[in-house]
């Protein structure tokens, strides 16, 4: 199902996202060479892996660190901001995050995470000096980016919302769109130029922005489109320079685009398509070609992993001396290759415990939109995710149950477990029809 306010004629995305994506997957071998050479360090696609890996799983488990460190609004803490996120919330459908403040010098809003539950994180030093419709649009705008997904990618490539000049380097392209895309849809819905205006220049200058005087700004930008080496320096941040913002802002806001969708966010929220499950119903499962696709991406991930832990713990000496993996297959290839097949399989199955305990679902999953939850659709533990894994590879010795349940919805492993597969994109509610 399409979102209306991201796809389509009418769409509010900006223009330049997906072209951007593209080109930075088209650029990704050369932005890496760029960055290696900096780092005077080669980076193979193992290693860009495992930081993903390792950045999907701190970002899941940096809630406990908030909730240590950091103020967790809700309705009997700091009620105005939790009223002010849960009304931005209904208006653009999106699911209300878990709110945050925290004493951060550097970001003054950021919305994180992988999955629902998301955390939206609002900087006190930025708080105190943001007036409630300016709030609004930040607020609406990190929403936005929940929305439109840009948060699972944002979140894996910086986990603390800050911006790294080597991310930027490689998916800046992509990220400095969808920045823009973020300001279009909240000024629709938080209805006022001036305040979205004024939020940037907040959000840039802090306490100074008040005084700023866009004539001056407009000045800025004029310069920065006359020398290019200017507008260079952009590229090393993930976010387009706040004269940029406002010039882009300033432009949409006269355009029938941007009348006709305040309109529409005058007469209601605007709704975000989802799959409508009926009770007791079996589509809410995923089906076979979901579940093996998410295995079979699993499985190449897990393949791009493994050669860099084992090159690095795996040493056979000869004559005194030692050598990599690479050289003893050279020298033992049956072995050797059964000892490596044995180990692939025991690190599938530990990756896809921890994630699925941790995140709720592998990477496989991510990309296919679909996760793991309890038979009563509740989040599963580390034990229902240690029996699910278990029973999935006992499976893999009775071959002939495999095609009799292959194509089912439910496996045998899931209901062994306790488990189930579902669509990620669907809003579920515990319904114990769907258990049975």
């Amino acid at each position: 199902m399409k979102d209306p306010l991201l796809s389509g004629p009418e769409s509010l995305r900006d223009p330049g996202e997906r072209s951007g994506m593209i080109f930075c997957i088209f650029m990704l071998p050369i932005s890496l060479a760029i960055i290696a050479a900096l780092l005077s360090e080669a980076i193979t696609p193992s290693r860009l892996v495992l930081i993903a890996v390792g950045a999907l799983l701190y970002v899941s488990i940096s809630r406990g660190r908030l909730l240590g460190d950091s103020i967790h609004v809700h309705a009997g803490q700091m009620p105005h901001v939790a009223n002010l996120v849960a009304d931005c919330a209904r208006r653009l459908d999106v699911s209300h995050p878990q709110v945050f403040i925290r004493d951060d010098v550097n970001v003054p809003i950021a919305a994180v995470g992988v999955a629902e539950p998301y955390a939206l994180v609002i900087s006190s030093h930025w708080l105190q000096h943001l007036k409630d419709d300016e709030l609004r649009f930040l607020i609406t705008r990190e929403l936005v980016h929940i929305r439109a997904g840009h948060t699972r990618i944002s979140s894996i490539l910086s986990v603390n919302g800050r911006e790294n000049t080597p991310v930027s380097i490689v998916f800046g392209a992509y990220l400095r769109r969808t920045e823009y895309t973020a300001d279009r849809i909240a000024l629709c819905a938080s209805g006022s130029i001036e305040s979205a205006i004024m939020a940037i220049a907040i959000a840039s200058f802090h306490h100074l922005g008040r005084e700023v005087n866009l004539a001056v700004v407009a000045d800025q930008l004029r310069e920065l489109r006359l020398e290019p080496t200017l507008r260079a320096g952009e590229w090393l941040g993930s976010s387009p320079y706040a004269a940029r913002r406002i010039a882009g802002l300033l432009q949409f806001a006269s355009t029938p685009l941007s009348q006709m969708w305040l309109q529409r966010f005058q007469s209601g929220p605007i709704a975000l398509p989802r799959p409508h499950v009926e009770p007791a119903s079996r589509r809410v499962f995923a089906g076979w070609w979901r579940r093996a696709g998410a295995w079979l991406i699993d499985i190449a991930v897990v393949s791009t992993i493994i050669p860099q832990f084992i090159t690095h713990t795996v040493q056979v000496s000869e004559n005194g001396k030692h050598l990599g993996l690479r050289e003893a297959l050279h020298f033992m290839p049956a072995m050797m290759t059964g000892i490596i097949f044995s180990q692939s399989l025991f690190y599938l199955w530990v990756y896809s415990v921890v994630l699925v305990a941790v995140v709720g679902r592998t990477i496989g999953m991510m990309i296919l939109d679909v996760r793991v939850v309890r038979a009563d659709l509740a989040r599963p533990t580390i034990w229902n995710s240690i029996a699910r894994y278990f029973f999935a590879a006992a499976s893999l010795v009775f071959v002939f149950p495999i095609f009799i349940w292959g194509l089912r919805r439910i496996q045998p492993y899931d209901r062994l477990s306790g488990t189930r597969l579902v669509s990620a994109s669907a809003r579920l509610e515990s319904q114990p029809a769907l258990t049975q």
